[in-house]
């Protein structure tokens, strides 16, 4: 418990100072409004404080909080009672908010999440503060009868103020956060809050005025009526905000099917995957997983977490989630995978930790009655996909289906019928077209060391047994992405699209090392040899040059490998 309390949520340190500062001048200022606040009317903080928290945890807050009863408590709380009054207000508010967050979710149980909470309230009540001196310098109304002029300016300088300081102080460490340049953002929301945010002024100080004109009575009249007019305009705006999301995300599903579709070739079929899934679900982190039905193996052909692509190794049909989907064919919805210690038991975790999924969607990708793979999204929210989410999910997946379907057909009818591996042609015309877009890309040749013995003692059959063996090793140490083929007799080549260069030699290596670990067995006898491997790295920057020319320098590199053999050549 105690780790998870202290584990940082925040990815950039200076943020998560901000955070803790704030909220420890909120307890500092707590306690000097508590100690040096003679005014503060502790039975009104306390229901006031109750009752905005009621209206948070409602929802009653709607177009992100421009009406909301919360703040029309903590305004009313500020002009008819004291202002150390509406901070104690604030306050407790925000300590029933983290005492409920901390007795039902798991997430909450940090030490930033308090931290934030926090300085929510500092937040606040600075903003009333300043307020407060805005407000006495107008004067006030001078009468509960009379509103005057500078009345009404004194409530706009109060809420121009909250809004303000509340922007600059919170959206940037946000925005920052998102990687994204602030002062657009909040010049655009400043604007936004600047004509809206008066409607929940002159709500509070509807209240206030009514209050000192009639007393309780028209407050108890008036207040369920505003919040019944909260509600109402809440649901309005939910379901007209619904119904734009869904428009929205139909015409982006027809968009993406159509890029979807548009080639044959897997790489590109997982990019589009990609685009899809950032566009339909707003999530960075999914992968697609692939089932191999020769090694009964689960190859993940694309992962990514949090944008950063993911390289990891194949799993067995009974492991985790992904092989339960795949032998069931039914899709999987988990609005949160911490309340599932089943589930979560059975998730084989990878990426960011600190954010770990939480909202999981998986589909099998299916031909006909056949599975061939899993696609899966995940968020590191709780409850963060809604039932039409999981229904585009559906129709996204079918997509999917079918365009991975298409690409493994293509894919039969460009390999090699011995290695399973693709052809010659097919390879060729896989370099010149990552030439053309410009894709970086690693490049090997791999030949084996005298191959030629292993036919003149055992035979062509034991030498195709050799050769076929070699081929799903060869697979096996590829990425799924990847173009690996048969070039020619015992040589072969594999195509990296988009690896690095380290990424590169780390497979050449793992190559050579399981080619010269492999034998088959002929008359008690282990059979295997070594394998040459010439490598050639590109960052893309050679579109103009000629595919005759890198095959030549690749090859170039694999004829000094084999000076010494059962080595690398870079």
């Amino acid at each position: 418990m105690l780790k998870d309390f202290w584990e940082p949520t925040e990815p950039i340190r200076a943020l998560r100072a901000i955070h803790y500062l704030y909220g420890a001048l909120s307890v500092i200022l707590a306690l000097a409004v508590a100690a040096y606040g003679p005014d503060v009317r502790w039975l009104w903080a306390l229901v006031l404080g109750l009752l905005a928290w009621g209206a948070l945890t409602q929802g009653l807050p709607i177009l992100s909080g421009i009406v909301s009863l919360e703040l029309a408590l903590y305004l009313f709380a500020f002009l008819c009672v004291s202002l150390p009054t509406a901070f104690i207000t604030i306050l407790v508010c925000t300590l029933l908010s983290i005492l409920s967050a901390l007795a039902t979710d798991p997430s909450a149980r940090r030490l930033g999440f308090i931290a934030r909470k926090l300085g929510n309230t500092f937040v606040l009540g600075s903003a009333l503060y300043a307020a407060a001196w805005v407000y006495h310098l107008a004067g006030g109304p001078s009468s509960p009868h009379r509103v005057s002029p500078l009345f009404v300016l004194a409530l706009g300088g109060f809420w121009l103020f909250f809004a303000l300081v509340n922007h600059l102080l919170i959206l940037p460490m946000l925005l920052l956060k998102e990687g994204r340049s602030a002062l657009p953002q909040i010049l655009n929301l400043l604007e936004i809050d600047a004509l809206l945010h008066g409607i929940s002024v002159f709500a509070g100080a509807g209240f206030a005025l009514a209050f000192l004109w009639q007393g309780w009575g028209i407050i108890l009249l008036l207040g369920p009526v505003f919040a019944l007019l909260v509600v109402f305009l809440k649901r309005t705006t939910d379901q007209q905000a619904f119904l734009r999301q869904q428009r929205r995300l139909l015409g982006d599903l027809n968009a993406l099917t159509r890029d979807l579709h548009q080639s044959l070739n897997l790489p590109q079929v997982l990019d589009a995957v990609e685009a899809g899934c950032r566009s339909l679900f707003g999530v960075d982190t999914y992968y697609v997983a692939l089932f191999d039905e020769r090694t009964s193996s689960v190859q993940i052909a694309r992962a990514m977490d949090a944008g950063t692509s993911l390289h990891l190794q194949d799993m067995n049909l009974d492991e985790g989630l992904t092989g339960s989907v795949i032998r069931t064919g039914k899709p999987l919805f988990i609005q949160d995978l911490l309340r599932e210690p089943d589930l979560k038991r059975r998730v084989k975790s990878a990426g960011d930790r600190r954010k770990a999924a939480r909202a999981v969607m998986m589909a099998p990708l299916a031909d006909q009655e056949r599975v061939v793979g899993v696609l899966s999204v995940q968020s590191h929210r709780p409850a963060a996909f809604e039932t039409f989410h999981e229904e585009i999910f559906l129709s996204w997946a079918q997509h999917v289906s079918t365009a991975v379907i298409g690409a493994r057909l293509l894919r039969r009818a460009t390999e090699d019928a011995l290695t399973r591996l693709f052809n010659k042609s097919y390879f060729e015309q896989s370099v010149a077209s990552c030439l053309k877009d410009g894709h970086p890309f690693g490049l090997l040749f791999v030949d084996c060391d005298d191959f030629k013995q292993i036919n003149d003692r055992f035979g062509h059959l034991v030498g195709d047994q050799y050769l076929e063996r070699l081929g799903e090793v060869i697979q096996r140490q590829c990425r799924a992405a990847d173009v690996p083929c048969r070039y020619g007799g015992d040589e072969f080549a594999i195509l990296m699209t988009g690896a690095s260069e380290e990424q590169t030699r780390n497979v050449a290596e793992r190559l050579r090392s399981a080619i010269a670990k492999l034998t088959i067995e002929v008359d008690s006898e282990a059979v295997g040899t070594t394998a040459s491997i010439g490598m050639l790295w590109s960052d893309g920057g050679v579109p103009e040059r000629p595919i005759e020319d890198i095959l030549r320098r690749v090859d170039e590199r694999l004829y000094a490998a084999k000076q010494t053999k059962n080595a690398i050549s870079y």
